[in-house]
């Protein structure tokens, strides 16, 4: 895992998988901040990953990690709500905005 994740792109020990992160890198923090401005604008209802995605009309394996990324970094949490099925037909957590975060925007781009 990257010494700055959640901040950049994880990834494992793999070959496959740094590369995927060294791939998405340079999109991560525009992707992350449309993540969080959507679940911003939709607030108080949440959505999972897979939703956001979709509404965002991104691919949702670019979409899924941003999800991450923001959740353990305290930006977004996850709901009460019942998890959701995903396009795979498993069950997804619900995310939404944490309003608590608002002054944090900026960091987002950073």
């Amino acid at each position: 895992m990257s010494e700055r994740y959640p901040d950049e792109p994880g990834s494992t020990d793999d070959n496959t998988s740094r590369r995927a992160a060294e791939e998405i890198r340079p999109k991560a923090k525009t992707i992350r901040a449309r993540v969080w401005e959507l679940l911003k604008r939709v607030f108080p209802r949440g959505l999972t990953p897979d939703e956001g995605a979709g509404i965002l009309k991104i691919d949702f394996m670019s979409v899924r990690p941003r999800f991450t990324e923001l959740y353990k970094q305290g930006k977004i949490e996850k709901t009460d709500d019942t998890r959701r099925t995903s396009r795979s037909g498993k069950l997804q957590a619900v995310y939404r905005w944490k309003p608590s975060t608002i002054g944090d925007q900026q960091a987002l781009f950073e």
